[in-house]
């Protein structure tokens, strides 16, 4: 991606706000359409828009571990499928919580930006499911191994 080392204070803070704006519909569109009450009702996610290098530009207000944790989860997810194998329209989801969260519970989803074939960065979401397969619905307090918490994905591309 080209950098641009010559833009005024004004033209940054037009592209800050735009970036911050476009988290925020995110966040509303997540929020108007899901069928999870731990999504609308609770608010159990975060989410953010990143470069190519995996670093955030804007995030919308949302958990902070969920949020800032986002960086390392998603690094390690491109890593883990190859961003050369990456193409418009795929979707990534981890739930490998040694890379992503505290638990398998917590599944970042993870989806390229493209324009004219060229990497441009990646939109980010980590939220909790209420099922990934644990040995008991909803949260699980009195698991003794990480098998028990849920299904251990590391990055598989679901949607392409």
């Amino acid at each position: 991606m080209k950098r641009m080392s010559n833009l005024d204070s004004i033209t940054v803070q037009v592209i800050q706000n735009y970036l911050l704006s476009a988290a925020n519909e995110m966040e509303r569109n997540l929020m108007r359409t899901s069928y999870s009450t731990i999504i609308y009702e609770i608010r159990d996610f975060g989410l953010g828009i990143y470069d190519d290098k995996c670093r955030m530009l804007a995030e919308s207000p949302g958990l902070a571990v969920f949020t800032r944790g986002n960086d390392y989860g998603l690094q390690k997810a491109v890593e883990f499928a190859g961003v050369e194998n990456l193409k418009p329209g795929d979707l990534l989801l981890t739930s490998y919580p040694y890379w992503s969260s505290a638990h398998p519970l917590d599944v970042l989803a993870v989806s390229p930006i493209f324009y004219k074939d060229e990497l441009l960065g990646y939109t980010a979401i980590k939220q909790h499911w209420l099922d990934m397969g644990q040995k008991d619905a909803g949260y699980i307090l009195d698991s003794i191994d990480v098998f028990q918490e849920g299904l251990l994905l590391p990055a598989v591309k679901i949607y392409k």
